[in-house]
């Protein structure tokens, strides 16, 4: 059961917010995957030359 209850706040959580009208949530979204991206081409970058030293 509280597998369950930690799941709905964690799915409310991700829906509050989103019938902002001022489009605020969106922007954080789109600025988290930005970040995400980012995070994922350095770590592309590093994991590349890693294998280029071994």
């Amino acid at each position: 059961m509280n597998w369950f209850l930690e799941k709905m706040r964690l799915y409310s959580e991700a829906l509050s917010g989103i019938d902002d009208p001022r489009g605020e949530h969106l922007r954080n979204l789109e600025a988290q995957v930005r970040r995400l991206e980012s995070e994922i081409a350095r770590l592309e970058v590093l994991v590349e030359a890693l294998r280029h030293r071994g």
